[in-house]
């Protein structure tokens, strides 16, 4: 889909810088003038960010051809037109920082959904819950004290992943570490909510493994943390704006390269809010001690 509101080159660089656009096709002044020979020439020029390279590369393939086929219909010798990739990410930024995201993103996914689904259904099993059940004890208290222990592993493993990236790839933080801690945590404590969602349902680790599965895998491959977005349709990308990890990625990297505060985040906000209140409620809708 092609972008033509945009008025100006900045304009499209802060929309590129924000996901809301893939690369920029910038004509230069005096694309097409006569050369000293009379020939129309020029240079195409494709802007992409660091980290995606391969939205560059896609839009720049399709630019060339067009140029190739241009270039054979004027029946010259020597190519006239041709394309050029240029990076315009922050300086210092590495494409490592850009993918980074992704990876906090991952790791959310791995600590809170696949860390937390077998350990309730393994306590039904073994009948601890319907002991519990006997107490004097909410199932609401039995979750929140789940979510909390593992809300608190789930932060040391994003804790164990950025030392990783510090030290062993040099990750470049942009934006405020305070920022950033905020948003991890609010991103967490919504994945969490699948976690105990799944977890309060499930009869047996058999049943949670394949729902954890169904829920989690799609949600990381249409979030981008994996593939970039703009290689799906038009219709799917739409849709996946909305995926619970789609919105902590693009916070992520906001905060990460371009020192986004949180008022800046209010879409990514929104979403992971709605999706927190949604599992938290069916979560102890479902709940079921055996």
């Amino acid at each position: 889909k092609i972008d033509s509101d945009v008025k100006s080159l900045d304009e499209a660089k802060q929309k590129m810088s924000r996901g809301e656009i893939d690369s920029i096709i910038v004509l230069p002044k005096g694309f097409a003038d006569l050369g000293k020979d009379g020939r129309p020439t020029g240079q195409m020029e494709v802007y992409y960010q660091p980290g995606q390279e391969q939205a560059g590369q896609t839009v720049a393939a399709i630019m060339t051809g067009i140029m190739s086929g241009i270039n054979k219909s004027l029946g010259q010798p020597d190519p006239l037109f041709s394309v050029k990739e240029v990076s315009v990410g922050k300086e210092g930024l590495e494409s490592f920082d850009y993918v980074f995201a992704g990876l906090l993103g991952f790791t959310i996914v791995g600590a809170s959904i696949f860390g937390m689904v077998n350990s309730l259904p393994a306590e039904k099993r073994r009948g601890s819950l319907r002991r519990l059940r006997s107490a004097p004890f909410k199932a609401s208290q039995l979750l929140i004290g789940n979510g909390l222990h593992y809300l608190l592993l789930t932060l040391m493993s994003l804790l164990l992943v950025l030392v990783v990236g510090l030290i062993l790839f040099g990750f470049n933080m942009r934006g405020s570490w305070l920022i950033f801690a905020v948003f991890a945590l609010l991103s967490s404590i919504m994945m969490l909510g699948f976690g105990l969602l799944i977890g309060g349902w499930a009869k047996n680790e058999s049943q949670a493994a394949p729902l954890s599965n169904i829920i989690a895998f799609p949600m990381m491959f249409m979030s981008g943390a994996f593939f970039p977005r703009f290689l799906f349709p038009e219709w799917l990308k739409g849709i996946t704006d909305y995926v619970p990890l789609s919105p902590v990625i693009d916070g992520f990297r906001l905060i990460m390269t371009e020192n986004a505060p949180l008022v800046s985040l209010g879409s990514q906000l929104a979403i992971i809010a709605a999706w927190t209140l949604l599992t938290y409620a069916l979560a102890f809708r479902v709940f079921r001690w055996q």
